[in-house]
């Protein structure tokens, strides 16, 4: 396939199959490319996969998985089928939007506009921030991006490594690049913009996610650094990068202060704007409160500590976005006296049970998104909003705690714990729903009162929307049979 300024050519020279045509394509390990555009922009990479994930979907939406085991899904079947690409492609808007459509869809349940009953940047959050450890392709492409740096300078010399060094050398030699003090915004605008799509966002996943330092080290990058400053902006001089001046101990004596002219000129090439070059980065350098001049580490050794961190830090990428759940403000208006830890309230489910169903079921619950027959009446699948048994108004602490049938639970449980542990829980309103914690107990007695907690509501769910006719019967029963009585 012809490319670049030969990319109208017809001919077919060597005797070989070429390919050609308005628009030829080639694939090459799995990927199509063309001769005009990115390969992200070709269509033809993204919707085979799509239809990949389409299927697999069809496979389970039918099935009665709980709302944790869906999430497993999407992170084992679904994303897998596309990750192959996103390990080398920028995914267009469009595709993006379309992928996160299909899985927080699957997630939900739901196949029209609407149904999601959390907002997407709180389900993406982990367990213990009112989360469920979901995943969007921002965030998945961010972690993605976040491995090329670490990649390209660990290890040896590969070959598919010579692209990207040719390209970042404008930057310094050997990815110096990743080594400066800076955030993507200081980099000079007509340089990224020379770089690729793909690069310019690994580019500013990397700074957006490594920490700028405040104090300067001999050891430092001079370019791009924000310990130097000339009118209030980070400096880059193509003709020092290309000579190999890159680090302030190049361009400083054991003072801090920054060489003689002639003793700078006789190293760089001669070129009009040194002098101004070199009077920017006089003063410059002259505003640098303190310089360090310890021990320097190799410059390999500070890349790749830098670009380690991060890659940690990568593992955190959605804290950035964390908005505390609309769920939190509605209980602390409601339960105004109880004393409220969020992030043991939400711990509760996953750290004291293993089982999808009672996780999501307590999930739903501190997200107030269980259906009751308030929230049944919303979407008309039932004519009352009372409950079914009693007649009161089917809030959630109606249902699971002050409804006539399931009181006696509750003292049959309050015995249990009496018994076997040897202290009194009275299992008020907000020990029930928010899990029960103390200062005085040991944390594995705690554990096993939330468990049965956690066990007593998925029995009181049964009960009310299954054909048993007994709860302690049925309580009993899935306590046996989990080992806990």
């Amino acid at each position: 396939m012809w490319i670049g300024s030969a990319k109208n050519n017809q001919d077919g020279p060597g005797g070989i199959s070429w390919v050609s045509g308005d628009t030829p394509r080639l694939k090459i390990l799995g990927v199509v490319f063309g001769n005009s555009g990115s390969a992200s922009e070709v269509l033809q990479n993204w919707e085979s996969k799509l239809d990949c994930m389409q299927k697999v979907i069809n496979g389970w939406k039918r099935r009665n998985i709980s709302l944790l085991g869906r999430v497993t899904l999407v992170k084992s079947l679904l994303i897998s089928q596309v990750i192959h690409l996103l390990m080398v492609l920028v995914p267009p808007e469009s595709v993006r939007k379309k992928i996160d459509s299909m899985i927080f869809k699957f997630v939900w349940k739901t196949t029209g506009k609407g149904g999601e009953k959390v907002k997407r940047v709180n389900l993406i959050q982990p367990l213990e921030k009112g989360g469920l450890k979901m995943i969007n392709m921002h965030t998945v492409c961010q972690k993605l991006l976040a491995k090329w740096p670490k990649r390209f300078v660990a290890g040896e010399n590969a070959l598919y490594k010579l692209i990207p060094r040719q390209l970042l050398k404008k930057f310094g030699t050997n990815y110096t690049i990743f080594n400066m003090n800076c955030e993507f915004s200081d980099l000079k605008p007509e340089v990224i913009a020379s770089l690729p799509t793909f690069y310019r966002l690994m580019l500013k996943c990397f700074f957006d996610l490594k920490d700028v330092k405040t104090e300067t080290d001999a050891g430092d990058v001079i370019w791009n650094n924000r310990s130097i400053l000339y009118k209030n902006r980070t400096l880059l001089f193509p003709k020092w990068v290309e000579a190999g001046i890159l680090y302030i101990k190049q361009v400083v004596d054991n003072n801090g202060e920054i060489l003689a002219y002639d003793t700078l000129r006789v190293i760089l090439p001669t070129h009009a704007a040194f002098l101004m070059e070199y009077n920017a980065l006089r003063i410059a350098i002259s505003n640098v409160q303190h310089i360090t001049f310890g021990e320097v580490n190799e410059d390999g050794v500070t890349i790749a500590q830098n670009v380690l961190r991060a890659q940690l830090k990568s593992n955190d990428i959605m804290h950035r976005f964390y908005v505390s759940p609309i769920a939190q403000h509605f209980w602390e208006r409601k339960f105004p006296q109880f004393q409220f830890n969020w992030e043991y309230i939400w711990s509760v489910g996953p750290k004291s049970c293993n089982e999808p169903r009672i996780v999501s079921q307590q999930w739903k619950l501190l997200n107030n998104i269980y259906p009751t027959n308030i929230l049944l009446k919303k979407m008309g699948k039932v004519d009352s909003e009372n409950c079914s048994f009693c007649g009161s108004k089917d809030y959630i602490e109606h249902f699971f705690v002050t409804c006539t049938v399931v009181k006696p639970l509750w003292k049959l449980i309050e015995s249990h714990i009496k018994v076997h542990y040897q202290t009194t829980v009275v299992l008020n309103e907000s020990i029930v729903l928010f899990g029960y914690n103390s200062d005085v107990l040991e944390k594995d007695i705690i554990d096993q009162v939330n468990i049965l907690l956690l066990v007593a509501k998925l029995c009181i769910s049964k009960f009310k929307y299954g054909e048993y006719k007994n709860i302690s019967i049925l309580f009993k029963r899935e306590c046996a049979y989990r080992k806990l009585m």
